[in-house]
């Protein structure tokens, strides 16, 4: 059970309770898993309460072709209760209530297929989603969609090689309003990213880049359409082993100092140096 609590001059709670069995195993070349989850959700406004409740399953699988190929796939659903906020409004945020909010519901699909060759695990996936009662920001504040859809590929390619570690993955889709058409707001129709790992002189370096591709929104004030633009951010790490107990590692985010953002209007962390010491007993 988990409970929330926001800081305004209205209080909020919310509680949480889920049940969740699963059982996975595998039979000749198959490789098989099945998830079954219950969640029942309860948000609260002084002696205002609203609760939401829902059954969702995953089933999944693996088929080995041969000892380098593999077809995977799985179906399922899932269930996001509304945030208190998004019911009883937060009047200090700008915020509205919408006490008429539905849960999203969604369900979706995918089916692919893994190689391994000699230069990694080659994966490629085409997957296809439908969610019923979407959330939007509309009108200061969060409405529903009646369904809205995604459909899209995923490809990607992990391995080695002359001492680099290299992992490179990149999504095409086109999430959208099923009934209008229209593109989802906040949502880039590509991203991807590339990150490269290499030990040297006795320190592990990483890297990793994160591109993405525009976002469709609306201004904060006017509400009138707007685009974010898109973005490539990168990430550095190094970390040394200084005795068998200590490791000391630097994190460089955002290196290069990309100003973006992901909702308009709010922008996101500009360069950050993170410098941690670790000690773990042997």
């Amino acid at each position: 059970v988990t409970n929330a609590e926001f800081k305004t001059p209205t209080k909020y709670e919310r509680d949480s309770l889920g049940y969740y069995v699963g059982y996975s195993g595998r039979f000749e070349r198959l490789d098989y898993q099945a998830n079954l989850r219950r969640d029942e959700v309860k948000s609260k406004e002084g002696n205002t309460s609203k609760e939401n409740s829902a059954n969702t399953w995953l089933i999944g699988g693996g088929y080995s072709l041969t000892d380098s190929t593999k077809l995977i796939g799985l179906v399922s659903t899932s269930f996001r209760a509304p945030a208190v906020s998004d019911l009883f409004g937060v009047p200090s945020w700008g915020q509205n209530p919408n006490p008429d909010l539905k849960p999203s519901e969604h369900k979706g699909g995918e089916f692919g297929l893994q190689q391994r060759s000699s230069i990694g695990l080659l994966r490629a996936v085409y997957f296809k989603t439908e969610t019923k009662n979407d959330f939007e920001w509309r009108n200061r504040q969060i409405n529903n969609i009646a369904r809205t859809e995604n459909e899209g590929v995923e490809l990607g390619l992990s391995g080695s090689a002359a001492g680099w570690g290299y992992k490179l993955n990149a999504v095409l889709q086109d999430p959208k309003n099923a009934e209008s058409g229209v593109r989802l707001a906040r949502r880039a129709k590509e991203y991807g990213s590339i990150g490269l790992t290499k030990t040297a002189m006795g320190v592990y370096w990483g890297s990793n880049v994160i591109w993405s591709g525009n976002r469709t929104d609306s201004h904060v004030v006017t509400f009138a359409p707007v685009t974010n633009s898109s973005f490539t951010v990168v990430n550095l790490t190094a970390s040394k082993k200084l005795t068998p107990e200590w490791t000391g590692r630097v994190r460089v985010e955002n290196a290069f100092n990309e100003n973006y953002q992901l909702v308009h209007g709010y922008n996101t962390p500009q360069r950050g140096v993170f410098v941690t010491l670790q000690y773990q007993p042997k």
